[in-house]
């Protein structure tokens, strides 16, 4: 007998006619038809593993790999667009037939748009949740979201993925209580409004989805700002250090005219992002 199929992933099934279509593949196909079968059997997979485990001559197997790359019936995950074929072929670069790609991306765009009917008013679903989903390893996963993001599939929000077409938009009620709420950080930009105000006001959901889409910047798990304020707020305290050298909470609390809690809160939240570092009772820039 002839042995076609080395490196069986596990026992086939007989008289099945997807494999006994793979196999006629395997026996009498092209190179290009053995490659891609060999692929479509567990993909994505490292070029080096496939050309091995092919069944084709080293020289066959990277012709023919050429050849499928040409004609966009396989793609590279995390290469340069051009990368020479026996260069490729001897590299862990994952690869993954066309058909296997679409497929890929029907389970992504699945979860995604699964995610965004059951949470409207986020800007995307986490990176961690969407690899978790997918089962598939950190690198792999990132390979994957950038040449899905390069083709338009995803967007990319920060550390959350959406779909291109996918907006948060408030209902009209929604939107009258964000506009009253607004407003009062307005009137009170360096004493504004709790997070727990903020929420009885507009909703935990609502409000996430500002803090989200940068409208405001949540410094501590009790205090946001206007992101205007908190822009102004960080460079008059970056300014002052600069010219004195050091600040202390009282003296950021004086600046603004606020309580100790809010300048307290931004001084914490400036030492955590590593922009200043406290020395005894002072801040310095780092």
């Amino acid at each position: 007998g002839v042995i076609v199929d080395p490196h069986p992933r596990r026992r086939h099934r007989r008289f099945r006619p997807e494999v006994l279509q793979r196999l006629e593949t395997l026996a009498h196909g092209t190179p290009e038809e053995i490659l891609l079968e060999a692929l479509r059997r567990r993909e994505p997979r490292p070029a080096r593993e496939l050309i091995q485990q092919s069944g084709l001559s080293q020289e066959a197997a990277q012709e023919s790999l050429g050849k499928l790359l040409a004609a966009g019936q396989i793609l590279v995950l995390g290469a340069e667009k051009g990368m020479d074929p026996q260069a490729l072929a001897a590299s862990g670069k994952p690869l993954i037939s066309a058909l296997g790609w679409a497929g890929l991306m029907d389970r992504v765009t699945g979860l995604l748009g699964e995610y965004h009917r059951q949470h409207p008013l986020r800007v995307g679903m986490p990176r961690g949740e969407l690899k978790s989903r997918l089962r598939l390893e950190t690198r792999l996963f990132n390979e994957v979201v950038e040449l899905a993001a390069r083709q338009g599939i995803v967007a990319l929000a920060g550390e959350t993925l959406r779909l291109p077409e996918h907006e948060v938009r408030f209902s009209p009620q929604q939107q009258a209580r964000v506009d009253a709420l607004l407003a009062a950080f307005a009137k009170n930009p360096y004493t504004p409004p709790s997070v727990a105000e903020a929420e009885a006001l507009v909703g935990p959901e609502v409000l996430r989805a500002l803090i989200e889409q940068g409208v405001l910047v949540k410094v501590s798990e009790d205090v946001c700002f206007l992101e205007e304020t908190y822009r102004e707020m960080v460079d008059r305290v970056v300014g002052h250090i600069k010219e004195r050298g050091s600040i202390t909470v009282a003296q950021v609390r004086d600046m603004f005219g606020a309580s100790r809690k809010y300048a307290l809160a931004l001084m914490e939240h400036l030492d955590d992002r590593r922009v200043t570092r406290r020395v005894g009772d002072e801040r310095v820039l780092r």
